[in-house]
């Protein structure tokens, strides 16, 4: 009997621990970014997000890993104290990222700007994928397959160190490097 228990704990243990260092295969892979539809010649979409130039997005990037940071270290207020700043280098057009940074500034929860982190995440990643000319330093996709209710979300960071915004200090390790940009 105890060597069954100690198997079951064992296993159980294993898989927390797994889970936390897995990509999860339903990741999104749509992003909310206001963007220009082309079709190719096999029908599929291409989806352009706006030009950007070098000042603004690495002014976007700098408020961005601001907000990360403040999430890291669960501080709201300092998260939407980065926001404004975001706010500062968005374009006109930008009209998803202008959304998204406008709820995070009405927030009253840290759970609350972290989901809409998870928006504010893709939009920047598919900025920086449309635009790798004007990226200046490397930028690491991060992911957890536990965070928003195991539904698993990535991040964006500046270190390639995992500090995971979604959790703060409770797991503040949890989390994988996906892709180099």
């Amino acid at each position: 009997m105890r060597i069954q228990i100690l198997t079951v704990a064992v296993c159980l243990t294993s898989i927390l621990f797994s889970s936390c260092n897995t990509q999860s295969s339903e990741q999104k892979s749509e992003t909310a970014v206001d963007s220009e539809v082309s079709v190719t010649d096999d029908g599929a979409q291409n989806l352009k997000a706006g030009t950007v130039s070098k000042e603004q997005l690495e002014g976007m990037l700098s408020a961005y890993f601001n907000i990360k940071n403040a999430l890291v270290d669960t501080h709201a207020d300092n998260a939407k104290s980065a926001t404004n700043e975001l706010i500062k280098h968005i374009s006109d057009g930008m009209h998803s990222i202008q959304e998204v940074a406008k709820k995070i500034q009405e927030r009253e929860t840290i759970d609350q700007i972290r989901e809409d982190f998870e928006v504010l995440s893709q939009d920047i990643y598919k900025l920086i994928k449309e635009n790798p000319e004007v990226e200046k330093e490397t930028v690491y996709k991060q992911y957890c397959p536990m965070a928003l209710d195991n539904k698993g979300a990535f991040w964006l960071s500046n270190q390639e160190e995992i500090k995971n915004p979604y959790f703060g200090n409770k797991m503040l390790k949890c989390g994988k490097v996906q892709e180099k940009l």
